[in-house]
């Protein structure tokens, strides 16, 4: 169970790919706008539309400064792709690790070179949340 963690349009490219090519299924949207969510929500529901009915459920979009960690902690999820603008990847990656989530995060991971210094010093793992 996939979550989309940015969902404009190469967020929602990387999630559609992950979708079509290995079977991953998105149950949670967040960003900070509410229209990138409900574009996001179209495709991924279109795209459920033809393997039967697994839309997104409404309780699992999140909106707002605070929708990251909404989605880090959802039950419904598994793993979140991180497409956020550059300058949240750190706190957003933060977060979703710290979450005990898989994670996949697009380049780069941080905007400077102190930040990105500390995040390639950041474990790989953490413990799984619940």
């Amino acid at each position: 169970m996939l979550g989309l963690l940015g969902c404009g349009g190469r967020g929602t490219a990387d999630a559609t790919h992950l979708v079509e090519t290995g079977g991953a299924h998105v149950t949670a949207l967040a960003d900070l706008f509410q229209d990138q969510l409900d574009n996001a929500k179209l495709n991924f529901d279109k795209l459920a539309a033809s393997e039967g009915p697994r839309r997104i459920d409404p309780s699992q979009m999140f909106v707002g400064p605070n929708a990251y960690e909404q989605i880090a902690n959802s039950k419904e999820v598994d793993a979140i792709v991180v497409t956020s603008p550059a300058y949240f990847h750190p706190e957003h990656l933060e977060a979703v690790v710290a979450a005990g989530k898989h994670v996949y995060c697009e380049k780069p991971v941080a905007v400077d070179v102190q930040t990105a210094r500390n995040e390639s010093s950041r474990p790989a793992s953490a413990p799984r949340a619940g």
